[in-house]
């Protein structure tokens, strides 16, 4: 079962991903909405975006059958990197994206956090793995075109700011960038 509290990624969902066992639901983590227990409950990427991840946690492992397994993959933003460095305008939107998303009260080091996170939430047999993205090409184009207008209309940065580093950036993937670092963890516990 695959869920998000967003029914549009939902109906998406379900438009690409089509197999007998396969089922999505519109459902928010943080509420008490889904009654069946699972093997495995896992987050990738999702963590990051939701300020109140105690409670995540808890409800991920609440979902999962006694011996079963929480697996989590996130994110460290703070280490997260480009080669060669990138223009000047850019590094000014990151920081500017990192502060926004303290403002929000998101962890920028979520994959550092989550080994506690899954202890405080009684799962045993903590792991955790590097699971870091090495690419040639960069993601934040598309970060830029879809949180940078809301970052905009919430005064995180100004219009100039995000046109000057939407501009840099997509010069800089064209002729200099060699390679993106996502700093990603994948952590696990068995409840």
């Amino acid at each position: 079962m695959g869920v998000d509290r967003d029914a549009t990624l939902i109906e998406h969902a379900r438009a690409l991903h089509v197999a007998e066992n396969l089922t999505f639901a519109v459902a928010d983590v943080l509420a008490d909405e889904i009654e069946e227990r699972f093997d495995i409950v896992n987050a990738a990427r999702v963590l990051q975006w939701i300020d109140d991840r105690e409670t995540a946690i808890r409800r991920m492992a609440g979902l999962t059958k006694p011996g079963g397994l929480v697996v989590v993959l996130d994110y460290i933003h703070e280490e997260n990197r480009l080669f060669p460095a990138p223009p000047p305008e850019f590094e000014r939107f990151y920081r500017a994206f990192l502060d926004w998303r303290a403002g929000h009260g998101w962890d920028n080091r979520m994959g550092d956090s989550l080994p506690a996170l899954l202890a405080i939430s009684g799962l045993t047999e903590i792991t955790s793995t590097i699971e870091d993205e090495l690419t040639e090409t960069s993601i934040w184009p598309h970060v830029l075109e879809t949180l940078g207008p809301r970052m905009v209309a919430e005064g995180a940065l100004t219009q100039m700011e995000l046109l000057s580093a939407t501009e840099s950036l997509r010069r800089y993937c064209e002729t200099a960038i060699r390679s993106q670092t996502l700093v990603l963890r994948a952590v696990t516990g068995v409840r």
